[in-house]
C-alpha cells in the first residue's frame, strides 16, 4: 500500500521547546516531541528547512516521547520533521519555534523564538509570527524570556553593538563590525557618523540630524554586520542605529574614534580607543599599508620609528614604542614615563647585523644611571625572556625579544642623557 492511498494512524508533535546543549557547542540541541500509536510509525526525519539533520524510530509502546540531537551552524533555522508510518503513509509536522544559534551578541549563544502557528492565527493571516523570545547563556541557562509579538524574523530584544576595533582599508577608509539581534531581512542598520548623543533622542528613539548618515550596514545570519565606512580626513566617531521589522531603535556608538588621512610619514590612519567615561585610553597608528606602526596607551601621544634614521622617539606614558627597521633610532626616556614597551629593537652594530643595519640607541637619564653596570644592575628578566630595565618602581622598560645577556654584550646602545 502507497502513501497516497494510506491514511495515517499515527499522530506525532513537537514540544512546545528545544533543549540547548552547551556541553557539546552553541549549536547544538536536543530536539523532542510525543507521538501517539507510535507502533506504526517506521521513521520520523528532522530536517531544517529541508535539509535532514538526524531520524529516530523503532518505537516500542504505543504512546511514546522521540528525541534527536542536531548539529547546527551559526544562523537562524526552520525545524520540521516528516513522519512515516509503516504502512508507508507520511506527513509533515512544523516545530512551534526558530532557532538561532551562535548568537555572538553575549551573554547569548542561543535563542529560540516561539512562533503562533495555531489556526486562528492563520486566519488573521499572522501565522507565524512571533509570540516569546528565550535566550540562554554559554551554560545554558535562561537569560532572559520575552512576550513579543513580531511579524517576520527579528530577534529581540533589539541590541546593536560594534566590535573594539576597526579594519584599516585606506587613509580614509575602514571596515567598522559589530553584532546585533537584527535578523530580520526588514531590519536595518544605518551607520552615522556622528555620537549618539547627537544621533539618537534618548526620549523617543528619532534620529536627529547632527550626524552624517553614511549607509546601511550589511546583515549577517549569525548576529553580525559590517559597513565600509570612507570617511574626509580629520577625526570621527561613528553610532550604529538598529531598528527592527516591529519599529524597535536600539543604538551604539562605537568605543573608538578614526583620524582619517592624518598627516605626515608614516602615519596615514590613526584608531583611537576610549574608555566607559569616554577618555582616550590608546592610539594605534597604521602606515600606509595597513600594518600597525606603534601604539599608545593612556592617552599618550602615539610614537613610531619613523621612515627614516637618527630619529628620535620620546616616551609620554605607558607607550608601546617600535623601531622602523632601519637601525639608528634613539628611544628616548625621562623620568614619569610609566610602563613602556619597546618592539623592533635592533642591537647589532652595521658590522654584526646581516643586513648592515646600524644598532638602535636607549637613552636614560643621567639622574638615575650614568653607567652601563648601573644599568644591568636594575635589569631584570620578563616570563617570555625580555629584558625589563627598572628605572623606579613605575617606570619600566621592557624590550620585546632582546634578552638581558644581548644587552650586556652590546653595551654601545645605551647613551644618557642631562
Amino acid at each position: 500500500m502507497s502513501s497516497t492511498d494510506s491514511q495515517p494512524v499515527s499522530h506525532a508533535a513537537f514540544n512546545s521547546s528545544a533543549l540547548f546543549e552547551p556541553a557539546d557547542g552553541p549549536g547544538t540541541v536536543l530536539i523532542t516531541g510525543t507521538a501517539s500509536n507510535a507502533t506504526y510509525i517506521a521513521n520520523i526525519q528532522i530536517s531544517d528547512g529541508g535539509t535532514p539533520l538526524a531520524s529516530t524510530g523503532g518505537f516500542q509502546s504505543s504512546n511514546q516521547s522521540w528525541g534527536v540531537i542536531a548539529a547546527l551552524p551559526a544562523g537562524k533555522h526552520i525545524i520540521t520533521a516528516t513522519v512515516t508510518e509503516l504502512s508507508g503513509a507520511s506527513y509533515t509536522i512544523n516545530s512551534p519555534y526558530r532557532l538561532v544559534t551562535g548568537i555572538q551578541n553575549q551573554p547569548y549563544v542561543y535563542q529560540e523564538l516561539d512562533e503562533d502557528t495555531s489556526a486562528a492565527a492563520n486566519r488573521a493571516g499572522t501565522y507565524g509570527a512571533f509570540t516569546r523570545i528565550s535566550s540562554y547563556d554559554g551554560s545554558g541557562a535562561l537569560v532572559s524570556q520575552t512576550a513579543v509579538a513580531v511579524g517576520g524574523g527579528a530577534a529581540a530584544p533589539l541590541s546593536v553593538a560594534f566590535d573594539p576595533t576597526a579594519t584599516f582599508e585606506s587613509s580614509t577608509a575602514a571596515l567598522l563590525t559589530g553584532t546585533t539581534s537584527a535578523y530580520g531581512s526588514t531590519s536595518t542598520i544605518e551607520i552615522f557618523d556622528g555620537t549618539a548623543a547627537t544621533t539618537v533622542s534618548a526620549t523617543d528613539g528619532t534620529l536627529l540630524s547632527t550626524a552624517k548618515p553614511l549607509g546601511y550596514a550589511t546583515l549577517g545570519t549569525d548576529g553580525t554586520w559590517s559597513f565600509d565606512a570612507h570617511v574626509a580626513p580629520g577625526n570621527h566617531v561613528f553610532t550604529a542605529v538598529a531598528t527592527g521589522i516591529s519599529g524597535q531603535v536600539a543604538s551604539s556608538q562605537s568605543s573608538f574614534a578614526i583620524k582619517a588621512g592624518v598627516v605626515g610619514s608614516p602615519f596615514v590612519y590613526q584608531e583611537i580607543d576610549h574608555s566607559a567615561s569616554g577618555a582616550v585610553a590608546a592610539t594605534t597608528s597604521y602606515a600606509a599599508d595597513g600594518t600597525v606602526v606603534a601604539r599608545s596607551n593612556d592617552g599618550g601621544p602615539t610614537v613610531n620609528g619613523g621612515t627614516s634614521t637618527a630619529e628620535v622617539i620620546r616616551s609620554a606614558y605607558d607607550d608601546v614604542m617600535t623601531g622602523d627597521g632601519t637601525g639608528n633610532t634613539t628611544f628616548l626616556f625621562r623620568r614619569g614615563f610609566g610602563q613602556d614597551e619597546i618592539t623592533n629593537f635592533h642591537y647589532l652594530s652595521a658590522a654584526q647585523s646581516p643586513t648592515g643595519i646600524e644598532h638602535d640607541v636607549i637613552s636614560l637619564p643621567q639622574a638615575v644611571f650614568t653607567k652601563m653596570a648601573q644599568v644591568m644592575h636594575h635589569t631584570t628578566t620578563a616570563l617570555d625572556g625580555s629584558a625589563v630595565i627598572h628605572l623606579s618602581p613605575t617606570d619600566t622598560i621592557k624590550l620585546d625579544g632582546v634578552t638581558k645577556a644581548e644587552l650586556i654584550t652590546h653595551p654601545n646602545v645605551f647613551r644618557f642623557h642631562t
